[in-house]
């Protein structure tokens, strides 16, 4: 028997190099597995592109055992050309592409890896270079905020050199920033709107180009006239005779201090639906496009002004019913005959109307005859081989589809005497 004994290689990962940037040769060979690369943002300067990240050695990597020397890549490109690809140590958190075009667009990616294994490259958009900025020029520092009445105050402490600074301001969770420019280390901002949360920044300025950002500062902004929230509006819903197939009108209170109103419903509860704001003399609303009859739906509305929302009205909860056909009319025609008319009933799902009558005031019972209108535009009917000199009780149903037949209530019963 010939045995082959294949000796085991055992490779060792002995230190770091002293330098950011890693060579291939470096690059180990043990698995790791390694979460993306979070907060990741880019930089526009004059001469490059900076991408910043955030991430957490201690919990973005699963480990296991072995030696291992964990690290970024990141690489761009323009267009359809090669990527230039960089290795940044794990410690970093930052890098800066210089010497790039400022005509030119560039795409820039990352990920997190140590040779053996990565996780998936990040998009981190695609930028140009901006002309109007310099890498080299520092951040103002200490930034704070001595806010008055609906105004911002910001100051910060002065940038050695710097005659300008630019000072940018946005409501919180708007996209656009707004600019001012200010000679010396302080900017106020005024006529900004009580109640409401800004973001504000500044950047040195020098040779008309800014610098770094200082850090974000969320401000809340004080009224001293700012109105009280209203109350809650009491909520009730109607619908009247001949309301349209699929229509709720909701009705509410007049509320002191509103300027305006809100509704928002829904199905099961859930509320997800909601519709514009309403001027302060609106005080009614009409919900369309409702399914009839099996449905519920859950109703509440809001006072505003300037200040915020009030609290929900107590919520209402109502299945949107077919409603009575209106203004039923009866009238004699010729011996033996009786001339219905109604209001026609608007809404999806309008197929026909149902006659009913008898001698009596019942719908059930001896005497009790019906017909039906096929068609959902006719309002007129003629009853016709009645006896003669009687007196008929007359009732008009309508009957919808939508998604199963529905028939809707009966209207009140309207007399008329045959000739």
């Amino acid at each position: 028997m010939l045995l082959v004994l294949i000796p085991l290689l055992s490779v060792f990962w002995t230190g770091c190099p002293q330098t950011n940037s890693i060579s291939d040769s470096q690059k180990p060979f043990i698995l790791r597995v390694y979460k993306t690369p979070g907060n990741i943002s880019v930089e526009q300067w004059d001469q490059g592109l900076e991408i910043l990240w955030s991430f957490n050695a201690n919990t973005d990597i699963i480990p296991s055992d072995g030696n291992f020397e964990p690290y970024f890549q990141i690489r761009y490109r323009s267009g359809n050309s090669n990527w230039t690809i960089t290795n940044i140590r794990i410690e970093s958190c930052s890098y800066y592409f210089n010497n790039l075009s400022t005509e030119t667009f560039y795409l820039l990616q990352i990920r997190a890896g140590d040779g053996g294994n990565w996780c998936s490259w990040t998009d981190a958009g695609v930028w140009k270079p901006d002309i109007g900025r310099n890498i080299d020029i520092e951040a103002p520092l200490n930034p704070v905020n001595n806010s008055g009445d609906r105004e911002i105050n910001f100051i910060w402490d002065p940038v050695p050199d710097i005659v300008s600074y630019r000072v940018e301001y946005r409501k919180t969770g708007d996209v656009k920033w707004s600019t001012q420019t200010v000679n010396t280390a302080e900017c106020i901002i005024p006529d900004l709107k009580g109640g409401s949360s800004y973001e504000v920044r500044v950047a040195a300025v020098k040779n008309n180009k800014s610098g770094h950002w200082s850090p974000v500062l969320l401000i809340r902004i004080t009224d001293a006239e700012m109105e009280e929230i209203p109350e809650p509006p009491v909520l009730s819903i109607d619908q009247p005779d001949g309301s349209a197939v699929g229509e709720l009108v909701l009705q509410w209170n007049s509320v002191a201090g509103a300027s305006k109103y809100k509704v928002e419903y829904g199905t099961d509860s859930a509320f997800n639906k909601s519709t514009f704001d309403f001027p302060s003399s609106a005080n009614t609303w009409t919900a369309k496009g409702l399914r009839p009859e099996d449905t519920v739906y859950g109703f509440k509305v809001y006072a505003g002004n300037e200040s915020g929302w009030s609290e929900p009205s107590i919520p209402v909860t109502q299945v949107c019913r077919l409603a009575k056909p209106a203004n039923v009319n009866v009238t004699a025609g010729n011996a033996g005959q009786l001339n219905v008319s109604w209001d026609k009933m608007e809404g999806n799902g309008v197929s026909h109307y149902n006659i009913y009558w008898n001698t009596g005031e019942s719908l059930s019972g001896a005497g009790k005859a019906n017909t039906t209108v096929g068609n959902a535009g006719i309002t007129t009917y003629t009853i016709r081989n009645l006896n003669n000199d009687t007196e008929y009780y007359v009732w008009v149903q309508v009957c919808v589809l939508s998604g199963s037949w529905f028939d809707g209530p009966h209207s009140n019963a309207v007399t008329g005497v045959t000739l």
